[in-house]
């Protein structure tokens, strides 16, 4: 199959398996019998028939993942997730007698929770509702119902291949103490994709810089495995070496809990070692190409997440934009191959950003070219030193960490800066302008590329002087809302408020500073992510009852609290403050 057959495939199967239309066996059969009597040289009936194969096996996927009715459940089942904190509440995918279920546990049952593991078994009572019937995120995650647990009555450990996968991770953790709580998470995402216990304010950032996906485990990782096993592949015969290869990616994917990204690129390294070992190597798009096609094929909702089409699109990017960046950099060969993979991925996967996310930081670019070097050494020291480290502990390991703790602050303060640095976001129009942009390029030629080269540049940089609201009220995230006149910023966080979207939100309206930050209620989690970015002027707690006596002129707001029936309220309006 050609490159261009197999990638107008790939694209057939993804449209079939997010139509996920029931077609019928009589339809598929038919469809197979035209492909067999006329499908020999025709473009267009191979993708046809796996369209309709897709559509049908996302539509029986679908169809066995009805909600569950609700009910009592007890009994025991298995951790499929790593408990992971949502709010003060834990919350974790389980394999049950009923199928997949999604424990939203608070209280003690979550501290009990806490601490477990994927494969880690617990008994458990408690309530059964059902999922949402539009709710398409735990549809993916196969989940057809919410547990709210009552009581956890025993736990078991992993045994056989997966606890040998939570020692390595645990072993990582041990080996990072010395880094601190914060860089320590920081440090097990970049290596196994485990950044449940950052703050509020690391994950916002990393988010708001365009960094996030080097929390995502992802081919670089999948490459450091290898290579540190390769002198041990290359002493073995050629069976050998396929089946060791083939045990170090199935183990890997096991340790980084089977994400999106890591599926696509262990297949692809699987494929890649194959081809090499058989003596066909394939090129990058090709192996891509059949990585996605049979992935989507095996398992039709992994692809309507949206962690494998980034991963999918970011691949496509590196491999098809990359080497045309790359040999316009100037200088060495590393630099330019580093920058067109940075450049190719940030472009493919700006229009999906676009479409889930609604934008994409400006600052992605820069930050990215920033800090991917020294992700690179984290990844790799991770799974050497870093495991030495978890083994021996103590002083040997705070010694071996020195360089990575330097290496994760230099990444932790790029997307600090990147997120912060009020540059914007891209927005469909601009995406729109680059594209015609880039078509008048491929049809004018070099007659009016300096015109396309000046209004690519001004398209690019115009979200930099978006600026910031001068004056009026804004409610940029649930339980937030924000006064600004004058320069003068007052915020007021009330009781449904979430420390990362309320980071989120305030950046989003480039609030740089706070002049007065009221807290009403807000969990602590909420105003702790405030106030360590934003260094609040001043700060009043609405539940002391010496506020209701507070007032405040700051700039031209003036700030003051009255008490109803409906509780305490913040007034801001431009009046003056009154005299004496």
């Amino acid at each position: 199959m050609t490159l261009r057959r197999l990638w107008v495939a790939v694209a057939a199967t993804w449209v079939g398996v997010l139509l996920a239309v029931d077609v019928g066996l009589p339809l598929l059969l038919g469809a197979a019998a035209v492909a067999g009597l006329v499908g020999r040289g025709r473009l267009v009936v191979l993708p046809i028939l796996l369209l309709l194969v897709a559509s049908q096996i996302s539509a029986w996927n679908i169809a066995g993942l009805s909600p569950v009715p609700a009910q009592t459940f007890a009994g025991e089942v298995r951790l499929l997730t790593d408990p992971e904190p949502l709010g003060a509440a834990m919350r974790v995918d389980i394999a049950t007698s009923l199928g997949e279920l999604q424990v939203r546990a608070t209280g003690r049952v979550a501290d009990d929770v806490r601490d477990l593991l994927a494969g880690d078994r617990m008994r458990v009572v408690g309530d059964v509702s059902p999922r949402g019937a539009d709710d398409d995120w735990l549809l993916s995650r196969r989940v057809v119902g919410l547990l709210a647990p009552d009581r956890i009555d025993g736990v078991r450990r992993a045994t056989g291949v997966r606890a040998w996968a939570n020692q390595l991770r645990l072993t990582l953790e041990r080996g990072g103490e010395s880094l601190g709580d914060e860089r320590r998470s920081l440090f097990t995402g970049l290596v196994v994709g485990d950044d449940r216990w950052q703050s509020p304010q690391t994950t916002d950032a990393f988010r708001g810089s365009g960094l996030g996906h080097l929390l995502a485990v992802s081919g670089q990782n999948v490459a450091f495995v290898l290579l540190v096993f390769t002198p041990l592949l290359r002493w073995l015969p050629p069976g050998g070496r396929l089946v060791v290869t083939f045990g170090l990616l199935g183990f890997f994917a096991l340790v980084t809990r089977f994400e999106p990204s890591v599926l696509r690129a262990s297949v692809m390294a699987a494929l890649a070692v194959a081809g090499m070992i058989v003596g066909r190597p394939s090129a990058g798009l090709s192996v891509l190409g059949a990585s996605a096609l049979g992935l989507l094929l095996w398992d039709p909702l992994l692809g309507r997440t949206v962690g494998f089409q980034l991963s999918v699109l970011a691949s496509l990017g590196i491999l098809v934009i990359g080497p045309r960046v790359a040999v316009r950099v100037p200088g060495s060969a590393s630099l330019g191959l580093a920058v067109g993979a940075t450049v190719g991925a940030q472009c493919a996967v700006a229009p999906l950003l676009l479409w889930v996310f609604d934008d994409v930081p400006v600052a992605a670019l820069p930050a990215n070219m920033l800090a991917a070097p020294a992700a690179g050494p984290v990844m790799a020291w991770g799974l050497t030193g870093g495991l030495v480290a978890g083994l021996v502990g103590g002083s040997v390991a705070s010694v071996l960490h020195v360089p990575t703790g330097w290496l994760l602050g230099w990444i932790a303060g790029v997307a600090e800066w990147a997120s912060t640095a009020g540059w914007g976001s891209y927005r469909w129009v601009h995406v729109m302008v680059l594209a015609l942009l880039l078509v008048a390029g491929v049809v004018g030629g070099r007659r009016f590329g300096w015109v396309v080269a000046a209004v690519a540049v001004v398209a690019l940089v115009s979200p930099m002087f978006g600026g910031q609201a001068a004056t009026g009220v804004s409610d940029p995230a649930r339980g937030v809302r924000v006064w600004r006149d004058g320069g003068a910023t007052v915020v007021e966080v009330e009781a449904d408020a979430r420390g990362e979207a309320v980071l989120a939100g305030l950046r989003t309206e480039r609030v740089g500073q706070i002049d007065l930050l009221v807290v009403d209620k807000a969990p602590p989690a909420a105003v702790e992510a405030i106030v360590a970015r934003y260094r609040p002027a001043a700060a009043v707690d609405l539940g002391e009852p010496a506020s209701l006596r507070s007032q405040f002129q700051i700039g031209d707001l003036w700030v003051r609290f009255t008490s109803s029936n409906r509780g305490v309220q913040t007034l801001v309006d431009r009046r003056e403050a009154p005299h004496g």
